[in-house]
Formats: C-alpha cells, structure tokens, sequence
C-alpha cells in the first residue's frame, strides 16, 4: 500500500521538526559543556593556587623549625652560662 502524497509530505515535516528540536537540543548541550570546561579551568587554577601556597607553607614550616632548632640551642647556651655564673658566686 503507498502512502499519498499527503502522508509523506506529514512524515517529512515530523522527521524535520524533530530534526530541528535535536540540532536545538546539540546546540544547547553544546553550550552547557563550554560553561562546564570553563567551571573546570577556574577548579584546576584554583588547585594550582592551592599547590602552590601549600609548598610555601611548607617550605615556611622547616625554616622555622631550623629557626626553633637554633632557638632552643641557644637558650641552652644561655642557660648554662646563667648556671655558671650563678654557681660561681
């Protein structure tokens, strides 16, 4: 049985309307994946920032723990010349 004229022309516009609404539906998925690599971009700088301020604390918690070391070594010192000075008397 063929389909009239009619009922073709009908499919034709059904299978183009749909074809329309999923070019749409690409575009807009399109669009929603160029704002989610640019989310992604800022997260991975943000990361960066956060790595690099990390390895500067870091880097800032053995200077003062050299620091402390000294510290210590010194009030040492003191100390034992405070003794010394004090037993002496």
């Amino acid at each position: 049985m063929a389909a009239t004229l009619s009922e073709l022309t009908l499919r034709a516009r059904a299978l183009e309307a749909r074809a329309n609404a999923s070019e749409q539906a690409l575009d807009e998925q399109g669009d929603v994946l160029g704002e989610l690599a640019a989310l992604t971009r800022r997260a991975l700088d943000g990361i960066d920032r956060i790595d690099e301020r990390t390895e500067k604390i870091e880097e800032d918690l053995v200077e003062i723990r050299l620091g402390q070391a000294r510290l210590e070594e010194g009030m040492a010192q003191v100390l034992a010349r405070l003794e010394q000075l004090v037993g002496g008397k």
